[in-house]
């Protein structure tokens, strides 16, 4: 019987060990951004409680969202792509803006403006976003499809790629990596204190 109990009570533990890690993995794979940003009227007031919408251009996905007390929106775990934003509040005129790209772990900052008229006019704005990351403070940089498929890969290693963004040096051997392996150093930072993704 002690043993029928010892046995079973390491089978849990190992069922639970493995139910733990396919989480970690499952959360770790997750690679997306968000869309924030403030809806305000022609003064600079803020619209409090604008309906809006954020749509991915390239899937016709959409999220709606409405503004708070400080006219503020944000919609969360977005995959990367294109994104418009509309926005409308009863006295104001329907607002489009451009689709603008969402790259992974970015924060894609879209302020509205709204103008006074019916909601059966729509207004289309032709440029709104920052090309500047001004919500998140840590850096970073996408390589794109096209640069992979022009740069040259000595030995066919995609980690290699990460030396094609400003500050990037391969790590020397050290505690944490040796030669040759895939650590990187980021503006002199410690190997160890780098994140990357790879999709």
């Amino acid at each position: 019987m002690n043993n029928l109990v010892r046995s079973l009570s390491r089978h849990c533990f190992i069922l639970l060990a493995v139910l733990a890690l396919l989480s970690l993995s499952l959360t770790a794979q997750e690679a997306t951004g968000r869309v924030v940003g403030v809806v305000t009227d022609p003064s600079g007031s803020v619209v409090v409680k604008a309906k809006v919408t954020v749509t991915n251009v390239d899937t016709g996905i959409s999220n709606d969202t409405t503004t708070g007390d400080d006219g503020s929106y944000q919609v969360l775990s977005l995959p990367a792509g294109s994104y418009r934003v509309t926005a409308e509040a009863p006295g104001f005129r329907k607002t489009i803006t451009n689709a603008e790209k969402l790259d992974i772990d970015r924060a894609l900052k879209i302020d509205v403006k709204l103008e006074v008229g019916s909601t059966a006019e729509t207004v289309q704005v032709e440029a709104n976003a920052s090309g500047v990351e001004t919500v998140n403070a840590t850096l970073g940089q996408v390589v794109t499809s096209s640069q992979i498929w022009n740069a040259p890969l000595n030995g066919r290693n995609a980690m290699s790629l990460a030396t094609l963004m400003p500050g990037v040096i391969p790590a020397v051997a050290g505690p944490t990596t040796t030669a040759g392996g895939t650590g990187f150093s980021i503006a002199g930072a410690r190997t160890d204190s780098v994140t990357f993704l790879v999709d």
